[in-house]
């Protein structure tokens, strides 16, 4: 039976970034995953992931994302891949209108939390709006807010780059290997795959929409639930390029009418654009992948109300989003063994911040004093 210290079981966004910090440390360490990372069939694909200091979310997840810019910085130096575009963001969103995204009102907690934080930013009433976005059309009385250091990240490549970082700092890394089981046996926890039997200190569980089945009973029923969303690319008929145009979300009165998205970036001439829902439940592993006809024709009746785009050669993917109750994250040993660090339940909007869980993990796992708070990333009483 093989032996580790630490072995990371899932290695998208935050197992990868995990990895990479536990080798970087020194310890004999595994990462394993069903699948071949980077993929299309989790919650880290579709090219972009928006980055943003203010984070309206929560004052808890600033340090996260803060520390997750220096560490992209250290990779794009050490590796010479380009991570991190800085776009500027864009919020906005109309003067009748809550700004409803991820459970906050999203447009005025972020100016709040960027106030006490001291990020740099604009606040926007219409006719700023209209001076500064001058492609865009804005209700009557629409309001926002503008991050310049904010942009987007590569998911695809991230995932990627702290992989092979890992992997030349001495980290095992075994793909297209099933977690089966899990027993934390005193000191040690067995890890049973469909490929071999391991024995290690920690394990670190990132497994993203499969925790819930991974974890079955041993956390609450609700504790996490999965929601298939669609991502959409739409043909543009106005400059929307990143050179001239930032990240953006417009926030509705509810999680339906609102939406993230990204401007034409690598010469394309498209813009992507996110939508959320919340309200059916899916299974990862038979969750229908086909965008429908209807989906797109309603995506683009709502994104056309803005942007100038067209709705032929529109295209589409699905990813998966792994929700706890208040739309936060757990980071978290399991309440009944703690050598088993749950990292990776983040509501939809973690990528920014993988880089500092992974960090994060690295510390808790390690015996060290965290560098964030993670008072408010436990598991439920």
């Amino acid at each position: 039976m093989k032996t580790y210290d630490v072995i990371v079981a899932g290695l998208g966004a935050m197992g990868s970034a995990t990895l990479y910090q536990l080798a970087r440390s020194g310890v004999k360490v595994l990462g394993i995953d069903r699948f071949d990372p980077p993929h299309d069939l989790g919650s880290s694909h579709g090219e972009t992931r928006i980055t943003r200091s203010a984070i309206g979310e929560g004052e808890e997840f600033v340090p996260l994302v803060l520390r997750s810019n220096g560490i992209w910085s250290e990779l794009e130096q050490a590796t010479g891949n380009e991570l991190l575009k800085k776009t500027g963001l864009l919020i906005f969103a109309s003067g009748t209108e809550s700004s409803v995204m991820h459970g906050a009102d999203i447009l005025h907690d972020t100016i709040r939390i960027a106030k006490a934080f001291g990020i740099a930013h604009e606040a926007l009433d219409e006719t700023g709006l209209k001076q500064k976005f001058p492609n865009l059309a804005f209700e009557t009385g629409s309001r926002g807010y503008f991050e310049p250091g904010a942009g987007y990240l590569r998911p695809e490549l991230c995932i990627a780059t702290n992989l092979s970082e890992a992997q030349r700092l001495g980290a095992e890394v075994s793909t297209g290997e099933t977690l089966i089981a899990i027993e934390s046996a005193g000191s040690t926890v067995k890890v049973t795959t469909d490929h071999n039997n391991y024995e290690c200190g920690k394990l670190v569980l990132s497994a993203g929409a499969w925790i819930k089945k991974l974890l079955g009973p041993r956390v609450g029923s609700g504790e996490f639930r999965i929601f298939r969303q669609a991502m959409f690319w739409f043909e543009t008929e106005a400059d929307y390029s990143e050179a001239h145009f930032p990240v953006y979300l417009k926030a509705g009165d509810d999680e339906r009418s609102s939406y993230y998205g990204f401007p034409s970036i690598d010469g394309a001439n498209s813009i992507k654009a996110g939508f959320e829902q919340f309200d059916s439940e899916t299974d990862p592993d038979s969750v229908d992948r086909e965008v429908t006809e209807a989906e797109t024709d309603a995506a683009f009746e709502l994104v056309s109300k803005s942007f100038r785009i067209r709705r032929e050669g529109a295209r589409a993917k699905t990813c998966l989003y792994t929700v706890t109750p208040d739309f936060g994250f757990v980071i978290d040993f399991l309440p009944d063994a703690d050598n088993v660090l749950v990292v990776s339940p983040c509501s939809g909007h973690g990528f920014k911040h993988s880089a500092g869980i992974g960090l994060l993990a690295k510390q808790m796992v390690s015996g060290e004093e965290p560098y964030a708070n993670v008072s408010k990333f436990r598991f439920r009483a």
